[in-house]
């Protein structure tokens, strides 16, 4: 374990009232993909990559862009459908993809070539899923299969002399669709979510190497699953349904030990992302608002309404392996010609937020472990401040505040 040593420094002075209100996501780069609206996405484990998919005339292409700066890297000729789906390998070196041509197909990140395709994955039709997942060794890739009633299959990933996915099982998967599959870090488990307009709107917890049915999850989501996923050490299963529709939904919270319901959040959410150190959950809502929940308490602890003309319709949402920032994509699919959205933000647990009144200030901020540290020069020591409330501490303030930094101790992922 490496000590981690997170800082955000603070200067803070009584004549900075006046701007009481909540500050926005800090924007750390902001990329438009010209003539693609992002979609759907995908970002590597290592944080190199970002992949990028939307309509794009005269093709339904993929983009690379570097994730240190969303500048573009190069652009796979894709399918010939809209893409549906788009997943790194656990090493960062594969990039499948699922389109409305019912294809799936699989590229070296590299060498930006296709290396292989399987055919009738997915139905041409809107709303039948198309989801797909690989495990954390990369020894199995799970997607959706265009049969009745085996929709869902898991192939096994050949790496020699070139990777080549094998059909492992065909499973009865969902009858309205797979729209989201995901493996538990220790490869145990593989979750699938589905549903279409309150049908089959289960969760089902399968045993990839044998095709063994373990578990159905009955979720409060009455339209259908459209994100799941494990937290980083494998202990819960999250699930969250679209809340662009008028039927009845939650955010999930799901005990892996025996599949117990852990919480039920007050929202819905149709992208879900943990942060790396599992502490908090992301959800994307009604295509604009991002909610951050913690997940310990299931309390939401901030929400952001970002603007459509930076942001446009949200789509994807992911943590940068180090948890210190977001990568969100959208898109515009309005006018003449279609665009879309990427930007890096900073996650605002690890910033602090002040707010003032005719008393002092008010400085909050998310991370749970994180202290609060003043000094009033800069010849000064740092001075530890007692929160008053779980991360929140107060300072009477006249004149200048002095300076505030967090310091959070963790290990370096």
């Amino acid at each position: 374990m490496i000590p981690r040593l997170t800082l955000c420094i603070l200067a803070v002075v009584a004549a900075a009232a006046a701007h009481a209100a909540e500050r926005p996501l800090t924007k750390l780069w902001s990329v438009v993909t010209t003539n693609q609206g992002v979609s759907v996405g995908a970002l590597s484990k290592d944080g190199q990559w970002i992949a990028t998919a939307g309509f794009q005339n005269p093709g339904f292409n993929i983009q690379l862009h570097r994730a240190t700066d969303g500048s573009w890297v190069k652009t796979l000729p894709g399918h010939d459908g809209n893409l549906v789906a788009l997943e790194f390998s656990s090493d960062g070196t594969l990039l499948a993809s699922t389109g409305r041509d019912e294809s799936l197909r699989l590229w070296s990140v590299p060498q930006g070539t296709m290396i292989a395709a399987i055919a009738n994955v997915i139905s041409a039709q809107s709303g039948d899923g198309g989801a797909i997942a690989f495990s954390a060794d990369d020894a199995f890739l799970a997607s959706t299969r265009k049969s009745s009633p085996t929709n869902l299959a898991v192939w096994r990933l050949r790496q020699e002399p070139s990777p080549k996915p094998e059909l492992l099982h065909e499973l009865p998967g969902h009858t309205n669709g797979v729209n989201a599959i995901d493996f538990s870090p220790d490869g145990k488990f593989m979750a699938t979510g589905g549903g279409f307009r309150g049908h089959d709107v289960r969760v089902k917890i399968w045993n990839p190497l044998s095709g063994e049915l373990i578990q159905t999850l009955q979720t409060s989501n009455t339209y259908g699953i459209d994100d799941l996923e494990f937290s980083p050490d494998g202990k819960i299963l999250t699930t969250g349904t679209d809340p662009l529709s008028n039927f009845a939904g939650n955010v999930e919270l799901w005990n892996t030990t025996d599949w117990s319901l852990l919480r039920r959040l007050p929202a819905k959410g149709f992208r879900l992302a943990f942060s790396p150190d599992g502490e908090f959950l992301v959800a994307l809502r009604d295509r604009r608002t991002l909610d951050i929940w913690r997940v310990a308490t299931g309390t939401l602890v901030r929400s952001y309404e970002l603007p459509f003309s930076e942001f446009g319709s949200l789509a994807t949402i992911h943590f940068m392996p180090d948890g210190n920032s977001l990568v969100i994509g959208g898109s515009n699919n309005g006018g003449v010609v279609p665009h879309g959205y990427l930007n890096a933000v900073r996650f605002p647990g690890r910033e602090l937020d002040a707010k003032f009144d005719a008393s002092g200030i008010e400085l909050s901020w998310l991370q749970g472990a994180a202290t609060l540290q003043m000094k009033t020069n800069l010849n000064a020591e740092w001075i530890d401040l007692t929160p008053t409330t779980n991360g929140v501490s107060r300072v009477n303030t006249e004149g200048a505040a002095g300076f505030f930094r967090l310091k959070a101790e963790g290990a370096l992922q």
